[in-house]
């Protein structure tokens, strides 16, 4: 237990204060795509809104949450830049560029939603003494989840600044224990911590949307006739403009290192592993379903009902799907490709791969929608995630080690995405990722990757040309 506890902690920042930095960005991060929809614009207020002089409609109301929205996005993705590379003046960086958008954010929203909520007269009628407005600072925390994670950031990373005021923590963050640094290998070190950055910020998303908003701007007449040609073009335009960036990003040293990586496993049997694993989980977890659906059925509804078919809990796979293998293997070059080997040579193979899951569990929440999801279920989906990413995570850092190829995870990571939405609805959640547990626990129990680590670790070390070379 002692054992669990220390590992536990060497996952966290020295500074335990430094989390409710990292816990308010998370916060930022996720309040764009949670729900800001006030009561008043339900079918019961909808008289309201005709009493004023100028109406606000839900599409006006969206804009502005959508507008603001984009502030809370550069306040997070400045923290994780700060949290990486800041050192002097970190007060002032925090209070620049990440209170002030976020307080921005806030208040414009609260302003139009003041607007929407005081009662409006007209200018020749007199005002009732004592009388107040209908719009309070409770206000903004009955719009929804949205306003009440963007306030939680907002006091959570205020406590961190004070601190940082008062000297007492400190930026960039610093895990428990400090790691040694190796001089040698620090420009490769710096272009993981820029590839970390464009994942976990808003970057990626920015990047990869940006093809399909330029050509969304053409007439619709030029693309409709062509609508299958414009989503495969924008699909690999896309991310082969990410693709892009991320390889410039990561500099000379992991580019070299990826080359090697980019090979066909020696042994096919790996590939075979990598192919089966996904489609054994999928198949299995359907197959409980069924299991569990038929057994209800015949001990309450055997003949009142028809028995359920098995061909009912599998999905075919839909052609768009088949695009996904292309953001699959931009992910895995970046966590499996490079940063997975610094993580196992700084942090050793248990820490690095789960914060390496970790990592990879941030890179997906500005793209996770929770719009309809309460301030509990929005967090029960965020732990879900960061667990999906590190379980799922150590059964492809298991072939990519047993393999020194990234072919396997590649077709893993994909297979299992389109096994997502082939199983039953209700089992793709906590089943799934149990799942995948037992598979990575059964890998690192009865195969372990401790010779592959250790000569992967020889690997990392930097080539040393010969004196008067």
């Amino acid at each position: 237990m002692n054992r669990i506890v220390q590992f536990l902690r060497s996952l966290l920042p020295a500074d335990l204060f430094q989390l409710f930095f990292v816990a308010g960005l998370l916060c930022f991060t996720v309040a764009p795509n949670l729900r800001w929809w006030p009561s008043y614009f339900s079918p019961e207020g909808q008289n309201h809104l005709k009493t004023m002089p100028w109406p606000v409609s839900p599409s006006g109301w969206t804009a502005v949450v959508v507008l603001m929205g984009l502030l809370f996005i550069v306040a997070a993705s400045a923290g994780y830049l700060l949290s990486f590379w800041s050192r002097e003046r970190a007060a002032l960086q925090v209070a620049l560029f990440v209170m002030l958008p976020s307080l921005l954010g806030v208040t414009g929203i609260a302003a139009m939603d003041a607007y929407i909520r005081t009662p409006h007269q007209s200018v020749f009628s007199s005002r009732m003494p004592g009388a107040a407005s209908a719009w309070s600072l409770l206000s903004i925390w009955e719009i929804g989840s949205g306003a009440q994670f963007a306030i939680a950031g907002i006091a959570l990373t205020g406590i961190f600044l004070l601190r940082l005021l008062l000297r007492e923590s400190e930026l960039p963050l610093q895990l428990s224990p400090p790691v040694v640094e190796n001089v040698s290998a620090e420009a490769a070190w710096a272009g993981c911590k820029r590839l970390i950055w464009f994942s976990i910020a808003a970057c990626t998303e920015i990047v990869r949307r940006g093809p399909g908003v330029l050509l969304g701007l053409l007439p619709k007449s030029i693309w409709e006739p062509y609508s299958i040609l414009k989503s495969a073009l924008v699909t690999i335009l896309s991310y082969g403009i990410v693709l892009a960036v991320i390889v410039w990003a990561m500099g000379f040293e992991n580019r070299r290192f990826l080359r090697g990586r980019l090979r066909l496993p020696r042994r096919v049997k790996i590939m075979g592993v990598a192919v089966l694993l996904p489609v054994i989980v999928t198949a299995v977890i359907s197959c409980a379903r069924y299991l569990v659906d038929h057994s209800h059925w015949a001990i309450y509804d055997f003949g009142r009902y028809n028995q359920p078919q098995i061909a009912s809990y599998f999905s075919l796979p839909s052609s768009w799907q088949f695009y996904m293998v292309l953001g699959v293997f931009v992910e895995e070059i970046v966590f499996r490709g490079v940063l997975q080997r610094y993580f196992v040579e700084r942090y050793g193979i248990w820490r690095g791969l789960v914060l390496l899951g970790i990592a990879w569990g941030a890179f997906h929440f500005f793209s996770d929608r929770y719009s309809r999801a309460s301030d509990v279920l929005v967090l029960i989906a965020i732990v879900h995630r960061i667990a999906q990413c590190v379980v799922l995570g150590f059964v492809l850092s298991w072939l990519t080690l047993r393999s020194n190829s990234l072919w396997p995870a590649v077709f893993t990571h994909w297979l299992s995405n389109v096994g997502f939405y082939v199983i039953p609805e209700s089992m793709r959640v906590w089943w799934r990722t149990l799942a995948w547990f037992i598979v990575a626990c059964a890998l690192y129990k009865y195969w372990p990757v401790a010779n592959a680590v250790r000569e992967e670790t020889v690997d990392a070390q930097p080539d040393v040309e010969p004196a008067g070379a």
